[in-house]
């Protein structure tokens, strides 16, 4: 018999027999115990993961994008079971595709690949622990170290549509929307003269006016971000004045106050 045991068996002994009655019934927990492991997180993300990965081959050169969860590690591990962490990272995914299909509701999204890593990060923080003489608050500065699990997501359109563009918050139908006029004007200016088509050439001529007009608003625009910069330069400097008379005000009643408390420690003594 371990020690343990013996330790157990004795003290069993000692007890009464009802109490001793009570710990041979066998009671079933009603909740899966806490996951304690960082292996066992690891583990079931790339097990969910792979579960939900797509099983559609040739997507190389299907349009993607990437999201990101960091996990801080001290609010899952020891604090969850395996279905809440499961749930967790299902309803990650499911919001991940949600989130992104509202803006891009053309695609039907779903796991291309991912990534698993671990990071360990600094967060400084200030704490409280007394008052000093002049009655202020006196704080110390505690650094702590984070440990994160970093999930790398990447999402696949099936359908391999072109990106939606909007316009005032609208998708935009205009032909050529995501059409460069850089690139237009590249082109025209290599190509023959002789060769040109009309229809080509007035589109050139519409996308030079369009670019003309958005000129002259970038410059509208850039002469009130200067006017607004020369005014918020004005009121900073109201501001710091403001500031420098405040002070030498706080400066003064200090030092008044200074000289009373030494007239009255004079007065006691």
């Amino acid at each position: 018999m371990s020690i343990i045991q013996q330790a157990r068996e004795k003290k069993r002994s000692l007890m009464p027999v009802m109490d001793r009655s009570r710990l041979t019934d066998t009671v079933k927990p009603t909740e899966d115990p806490k996951v304690l492991d960082l292996s066992i997180l690891k583990s079931l993300v790339d097990k969910v993961l792979t579960h939900w990965k797509t099983k559609e081959e040739n997507l190389e050169m299907n349009r993607k994008w990437t999201y990101v969860w960091e996990v801080e590690l001290r609010h899952y591990l020891g604090k969850v079971n395996e279905p809440q962490w499961v749930f967790s990272i299902e309803n990650t995914i499911e919001w991940a595709i949600d989130n992104y299909g509202a803006v891009q509701a053309n695609g039907r999204w779903e796991v291309y690949d991912y990534e698993v890593t671990m990071e360990s990060r600094i967060h400084t923080r200030n704490r409280t622990v007394g008052k000093r003489a002049n009655g202020k608050a006196e704080a110390i500065e505690i650094s702590e170290q984070i440990d994160y699990l970093v999930i790398g997501m990447q999402f696949v359109d099936l359908n391999n549509k072109r990106d939606m563009i909007y316009d005032m918050g609208r998708p935009s139908t205009r032909k050529g929307a995501d059409f460069d006029p850089e690139m237009l004007k590249a082109i025209m200016a290599n190509a023959p003269r002789d060769t040109v088509n009309p229809k080509t050439a007035e589109l050139v001529a519409e996308q030079e006016e369009r670019i003309a007009k958005q000129s002259l608003v970038l410059d509208e625009q850039n002469q009130r971000l200067a006017a607004q910069q020369d005014l918020i330069s004005q009121m900073q400097a109201k501001q710091d004045k403001t500031n420098d008379m405040m002070s030498a005000l706080l400066t003064e009643l200090q030092q008044q106050r200074e000289q009373v408390d030494k007239k009255v420690s004079r007065r006691k003594k």
